[in-house]
């Protein structure tokens, strides 16, 4: 006899998200105080360590950010 699976937790889901969601703002923050040449580059390379930083705090968490500010 098969049980259903226990209803997949939202608040997992949401915490992701918003972990990926600052370390994105954090890394476009990183790339506008750089300063570049072009408007190309800065959303190229926006986009890349936007993606890059997001998905290290969202899999991370408080470790990546730890690791950041060097404690």
């Amino acid at each position: 006899m098969k049980t259903n699976p226990p209803p997949k937790d939202n608040s997992d889901r949401l915490q992701f998200f918003v972990r990926f969601g600052c370390g994105a703002l954090f890394a476009i923050i990183i790339v506008f105080s750089w300063g570049f040449a072009s408007w190309g580059e800065l959303i190229v390379f926006g986009l890349i360590l936007g993606l890059i930083f997001g998905l290290l705090a969202a899999k991370y968490g408080d470790r990546f950010w730890e690791f950041l500010s060097g404690r």
